[in-house]
């Protein structure tokens, strides 16, 4: 088989070997080994600690809502240098209401 180096051939064939298993059931989530998001976590990398990515305890019901949450943190802490919303098997237990977070009953 030949092997396939750095480049747009080598993003093809992966393409079409995911689209694959996708179609027969083949995989990590196929065999259970992938457990569904249940919630979104942000997560930050803080000026003088690149690539320590940190998390809160907060969980949010949707990716949006994560997003929002992430903008509004760093905007509000000044050592903040890159954030993203990651998926969590922990259940959500705040929301966003408007402008306000507040912790789910």
């Amino acid at each position: 088989m030949e092997q396939l180096g750095p480049g747009p051939e080598r993003e093809r064939a992966g393409s079409r070997m995911n689209r694959w298993r996708t179609a027969c059931g083949v995989g990590e989530a196929a065999h259970g080994m992938k457990k569904q998001a249940v919630s979104y976590a942000v997560e930050i990398v803080a000026y003088g600690e690149p690539g320590h990515w940190s998390r809160s305890g907060l969980r949010f019901g949707t990716p949006t809502e994560a997003e929002a949450y992430g903008r509004d943190l760093s905007r509000r802490w000044t050592l903040v240098v890159d954030t993203r919303v990651v998926e969590s098997e922990e259940p959500p237990n705040y929301q966003l209401l408007g402008q306000k977070t507040e912790a789910r009953a």
